[in-house]
Order: structure tokens, then C-alpha cells, then sequence
């Protein structure tokens, strides 16, 4: 049998290279021919997708994480295009605490800017992982760009040079509101319910002198939610072009032209639950290629399996191989303990 292993990370544990890595080597000795391809919505994993199937330069610089503390990370570099994952830059560190009212996305701008001087001039940004939520007004001041009331000064090097961004992610809410980066996002980067307004006064004060100085509004485009908020300044300060997560890594990785290849797709993600039905790799994975697929994870929050001819089955570890302690210690172990209980 060919298989196709497209699995999400299981967040904090087991990336989506290292699990294709795991199902490769346990079903290639069950005598199956396995082909697997880190992927990722644009956070966690999106350089590992870019990555794997053209291989780039990796080019080290120092900046700062989200709570400012000075760190070393990389992007990708092909001839003038640069790839940018915020999660290596603003997004979880171990062993550190974070301030969500002062988390700032500079060290993104820092990140950036490197990239412009070293004669980038199209960008790629993942956009997800962040820990911040300040709508892109630290990684504007890292560029340069200077607020004077209702007046900004833009700084040369956007000014003067030809930039095209695109942004990747899988979040299409919009800046504020109920549904927006603060309400729905903030409190599982740290925010209390009493910081919330606060954060989104924030925003909204952001919002409010740039969309008068760019005569525009995209507080309600789909993606201006991402990263808390930073899809919202890509798109109206560096006019960015938005890509859902999933749809731009499977075309890059052209996918659809070899699906017909493969009798078999493994997908997963750390955590199976209702969210997974609406617009997650899984689900899109299992919608858009029509062909028997298993799902893997660590554990499966439905009660019911969806209903769609193609799913076979969804395998978990918890509570079957391990409890939720030994699959956090031991998460690779665990899964090739999982794997090995599927006969196909």
C-alpha cells in the first residue's frame, strides 16, 4: 500500500516532521511504501514545510522574543524571497514568563528588517504562535515607522524599496470584537478578563490613526485577527496578500498532483475536538482529497466520529496507549506504540 502521511504537530511535543518520521518507519515494516511532508497552517512547522521540499539557506540573526529578551533565530532565503515564521521569534520559549500587556512583536520588524538589508525584497510570514497582541505596533516601530497622532512618518526602507509581502495562516477572524484577536485569542496567551479591554483599546487606538492615514479599513478583512492583530497591520500598512495556512502549504508542496499516487492518507494533530471540523488540517485534508484516511492524536475530544465515507478511524493515545503524564514525557514513544496497533 502507498501511504501519505500529512499530520499537523502535536503541539509542545512531537513535531509534523518527526511524526511522518515515526509512521514511516513503523508502517515501511508492515511492507507499506511511506511518503510523508512536515506541513503546518503557518505556525509551528511552517519553515520545516517550506523547507523539506526546496531546500533554502537558513540565515541566523539576533533579535528579541516577545517579552524582549535578546535571542538568536533563523529565516529562509532563496534568491530574493524570505520566509518567516513569528512562532521562532514571538512565540512560546521555554522557561519564560510572559506579560501579555507589554508583549511586543518588535523582534518580528528586527527580523524583517535583517532580511530587507541583506536585499530581500518578497516575504512570506507565518503567522501563527504568537504571544502577543499589540497589532503589529512593536514590529512597525523595528522597521522604523514613527506615530505622531493622527500622522505617520514611514521610513525609508520601506519608502524606497519594492517590498511584497504575503501572509500564512489558518485564522480568519477579524482585528476587534467578539470575534476578534483579543476575545478569542488573548486568554491563552495570559490575558485575565480585566486586561482584555485594555488590550483591545490598544488595538483599536492603533487602528484607528492608521486606517486615517491610509484613508482604508481592514479591522474586518479575514486574517486581521492573526497573530494578535498582525494580520491586520500587514494587510493595511505593508499591504500584504492573505493565504489560508493549509491551501498554500499543500500547493506549495503540490500535493494535488500526486494524491493519485497514494492509496492511504494518515493525517492528525495533538488534540481531535469541534474545532478540528472547522477549517483544520485534518478536516481539510479529509474534504479536499476524497481518499481513505486515518486520523491520529494524542487525544479525541468527539463523541462521535464525523461523518464521511472516507475517514476509516480516529486513533489516539490517550487513554489507549498511555495517560495524559506519560504522554507528554514520552510523546514519540508513545505515538510508535499507537501506530503499531493499526493492521492495515
Amino acid at each position: 500500500m502507498n501511504i501519505l502521511v500529512l499530520s499537523d504537530k502535536f503541539k509542545n511535543t512531537i513535531s509534523s516532521k518527526k511524526i511522518g518520521s515515526i509512521c514511516k518507519n513503523v508502517f515501511e515494516k508492515q511492507n507499506h511504501h511511506v511518503t510523508y511532508f512536515p506541513i503546518s497552517d503557518g505556525g509551528d512547522g511552517f519553515l520545516d514545510s517550506i523547507n523539506y521540499a526546496h531546500q533554502m539557506t537558513k540565515v541566523y540573526c539576533s533579535t528579541y522574543d516577545a517579552d524582549g529578551h535578546k535571542i538568536k533565530t533563523y529565516y529562509l532565503r532563496k534568491d530574493n524571497i524570505a520566509y518567516i515564521e513569528i512562532a521562532k521569534i514571538i512565540g512560546v520559549r521555554k522557561n519564560s514568563s510572559y506579560d501579555i500587556l507589554n508583549a511586543s512583536s518588535y523582534g518580528l520588524g528586527k527580523v524583517i528588517l535583517h532580511a530587507i538589508k541583506n536585499k530581500a525584497d518578497t516575504f512570506y510570514i507565518g503567522l501563527g504562535g504568537s504571544l502577543t497582541n499589540d497589532a503589529g505596533y512593536g514590529m512597525l516601530l523595528a522597521l522604523g515607522y514613527q506615530f505622531n497622532k493622527d500622522k505617520i512618518l514611514i521610513p525609508n526602507i520601506i519608502k524606497n524599496k519594492q517590498l511584497t509581502f504575503h501572509i500564512v495562516s489558518d485564522v480568519t477572524n477579524p482585528l476587534c470584537g467578539r470575534n476578534g484577536a483579543t476575545y478569542v485569542f488573548s486568554k491563552q496567551k495570559g490575558a485575565t478578563k480585566k486586561q482584555m479591554p485594555i488590550l483591545e483599546n490598544k488595538i483599536l487606538n492603533l487602528s484607528t490613526i492608521i486606517n486615517n492615514y491610509y484613508h482604508s479599513d481592514y479591522t474586518q478583512f479575514k486574517g486581521a485577527g492573526a497573530a494578535g492583530g498582525l494580520g491586520y497591520c500587514f494587510l493595511s500598512v505593508l499591504n500584504a496578500t492573505f493565504h489560508l495556512g493549509i491551501d498554500f502549504i499543500l500547493d506549495y508542496l503540490h500535493i494535488d498532483e500526486m494524491i493519485n499516487q497514494y492509496d492511504l492518507i494518515i493525517t492528525g494533530e495533538g488534540k481531535i475536538d469541534h474545532q478540528s471540523l472547522n477549517g483544520k488540517i485534518v478536516m481539510e485534508i479529509l474534504k479536499k482529497y476524497h481518499k481513505p484516511t486515518l486520523l491520529i492524536c494524542a487525544i479525541n475530544e468527539l463523541k462521535k466520529k464525523p461523518k464521511d465515507k472516507n475517514l476509516i478511524d480516529i486513533y489516539s493515545i490517550i487513554p489507549c496507549i498511555a495517560n495524559q503524564k506519560e504522554a507528554l514525557e514520552k510523546p514519540a514513544i508513545c505515538l510508535k506504540k499507537l501506530l503499531k496497533t493499526i493492521k492495515l
